[in-house]
């Protein structure tokens, strides 16, 4: 068994980091994926672009703190644990992989795979997020739409005026986008 450990610090709220991790419908941020698919509640399947594919399923989820998982493909299987932690504005994120590789020949270089995986996740995440946040800013800036999951707008309602449960509104600072009744949109 193969023990990996990656902390990492992501410049957002940990309630939009919660959201992004956790929402595995929406991978597209991902640069490893070519698709996911849900199952069930309980379990999906991510797609890399090489074709491969790995089962996950959910064992434990405790919103904005833990979300552990256990994972299956031809090569491995084993179990993860993603800790949550609120840093201010900030989210330090805890991983944890517990790997069995099942090719004995590949056993050598299976850290060095999760190494890989966990760094491109990490990255992707930060990627992703930052881009959130420019959207939100030449959203507020030039009036244009937010295309969030790149397929449809979605619209958000936040009724209060210093909510930000939008993944878009609130992430360079800024508290939303009023319309002329007494309710906040922003198109994200």
């Amino acid at each position: 068994m193969i023990v990996f450990r990656r902390k990492a610090v992501i410049p957002k709220d940990i309630h939009e980091v919660w959201k992004i991790v956790t929402s595995v419908e929406d991978a597209g941020w991902r640069s490893d994926l070519s698709r996911t698919e849900i199952l069930n509640e309980r379990q999906f399947v991510e797609y890399t672009k090489k074709g491969d594919h790995t089962i996950f399923t959910v064992t434990a989820e405790e919103t904005d703190r833990l979300w552990e998982f256990d994972l299956e493909n031809n090569t491995m299987q084993g179990h993860g644990r993603g800790v949550f932690l609120a840093k201010g504005k900030e989210t330090e994120l805890d991983f944890t992989e517990q790997i069995h590789c099942k090719k004995l020949i590949l056993r050598p270089f299976i850290k060095l795979y999760l190494k890989s995986q966990q760094s491109q996740y990490v990255s992707d995440l930060k990627k992703h997020c930052d881009n959130i946040s420019q959207k939100a800013c030449d959203f507020l800036s030039k009036g244009k739409e937010i295309w969030y999951n790149k397929l449809q707008p979605k619209r958000c309602f936040l009724w209060k005026r210093n909510s930000s449960f939008c993944p878009c509104v609130g992430s360079c600072g800024l508290q939303g986008i009023w319309n002329t009744q007494d309710k906040k949109e922003a198109i994200c």
